[in-house]
């Protein structure tokens, strides 16, 4: 079979919109955490979401040793904080977390100021695919902020925020 080439799937990818996450866990006494788009519902029944995360990624190891990790769903207002986790330099690696007044809920990975909302999960199963590992976890705590917040969105390599096409609020 011929496949397109990767430059060619990653410019077809650009269209699609997607929230902006931070995935943490901790590990061997320390917080991890990166920047990721990649992550979707499984299941309702029971609740269980998944994480494709990069093998070459900083925080892959630490999710598979400490088999927890938490979605934090950013808010419109978080760029910069999504900007800090996705930076590949290890010296801003190791300054992610600072001032950040972190949480825990269940697990013990760490739960990001004012996200939108945050998904606590059990590590349950792993599938390897190509570059990347799926991580698919139990919701084992959610918390979500109150009220009506935007939450980050990314497309077409520009953060933003999602907001229903007038034409749909008028067939209402």
């Amino acid at each position: 079979m011929t496949l397109i080439s990767s430059a060619d799937f990653k410019a077809g990818m650009r269209p699609f919109g997607a929230a902006v996450n931070i995935i943490t866990t901790a590990a061997g006494g320390q917080f991890h955490g990166v920047t990721a788009t990649a992550v979707c519902s499984v299941s309702a029944e029971p609740p269980s979401l998944l994480v494709c995360i990069n093998r070459s990624a900083s925080i892959h190891d630490p999710v598979r040793a400490a088999r927890h990790f938490c979605v934090n769903l950013l808010a419109a207002e978080q760029v910069e904080l999504a900007r800090r986790f996705s930076s590949s330099d290890e010296a801003a690696r190791r300054r992610r977390f600072e001032g950040l007044a972190v949480e825990s809920l269940k697990t013990g990975s760490p739960v990001l100021p004012d996200a939108v909302a945050a998904y606590d999960c059990e590590l349950v199963e792993t599938v390897e695919s190509a570059t990347h590992t799926i991580f698919i976890g139990l919701v084992a705590a959610m918390r979500r902020a109150p009220g009506n917040v935007d939450a980050l969105m990314y497309r077409d390599g520009q953060f933003g925020v999602w907001s229903p096409l007038a034409s749909a609020l008028a067939a209402e």
